[in-house]
């Protein structure tokens, strides 16, 4: 019975571990004013997430103004205007990045 139960403990974490993150896709910018400035994403549906991670080092420097696609989780739900979602990224998606926004 311990071992049945272990080994459904573990099968049911590895799938957890094995399921893809949520992919994101919108425009990256630098939302707030100093000394409150944070790295968004505004979706087309206009929903705002506050970057995290070290995955998103990179992207205020390197795709701030473009659309990318995200990939990584959601920490936090919104609580408000003026305090988003936060998005942890995990990766860059290849087909996203370095397309321009329309507008």
């Amino acid at each position: 019975m311990r071992l049945a139960s272990l080994l459904l403990l573990l099968l049911m974490s590895a799938a957890a571990c094995a399921s893809p993150g949520t992919v994101l896709r919108g425009k990256v910018a630098v939302a707030g004013n100093e000394p409150f400035s944070y790295l968004s994403l505004r979706t087309s549906e206009g929903t705002a997430y506050r970057l995290t991670g070290e995955a998103a080092a990179g992207l205020e420097r390197d795709y701030q103004g473009r659309r990318v696609s995200l990939e990584g989780k959601i920490l936090e739900e919104a609580a408000g205007p003026g305090h988003p979602a936060r998005f942890e990224v995990e990766k860059i998606l290849p087909d996203g990045p370095g397309i321009k926004d329309p507008d």
